[in-house]
């Protein structure tokens, strides 16, 4: 083989494994280090003001004796929705979509309610909400 050859195959090579590495690494680093976790939100006797609480991306919902954590996180595309105390509504200020007072989707692009989060009440009376990010 004569030098122009080689030179021709080895950035050929070069080109080929850069490729590769460029379109590989984000994909086998992504699944490696994707795992998940719990994230438990305690909301403490002090902090729980009136109906609505929110605390780290939950909102902490008290009506009739009944206690029920929503995940703050829209649906659609992710944004933080924010309590509307007049309306008692979840409204998502990036596209539009709107939750009843309970999370249920009254309108808006997001599809799904949101995310009802699993409740746990302390002896001290603590309440913790857990949610998988």
């Amino acid at each position: 083989m004569d030098r122009r050859n080689f030179l021709k195959k080895a950035g050929a090579f070069c080109a080929r494994l850069g490729l590769v590495l460029a379109v590989g690494y984000p994909a086998f680093a992504f699944v490696l280090h994707s795992s998940r976790r719990t994230v438990h939100v305690i909301f403490l006797h002090q902090e729980r003001l009136g109906r609505v609480s929110f605390k780290n991306g939950v909102f902490l919902l008290q009506r009739e004796q009944r206690l029920k954590a929503v995940s703050a996180r829209c649906t659609h595309l992710g944004c933080t929705v924010q309590h509307d105390p007049v309306s008692d509504r979840f409204v998502c200020p990036c596209h539009g979509s709107v939750f009843d007072a309970e999370g249920h989707r009254i309108r808006g692009p997001a599809e799904k309610d949101l995310e009802i989060l699993p409740v746990t009440i302390s002896k001290e009376g603590d309440i913790t909400a857990s949610y998988t990010l």
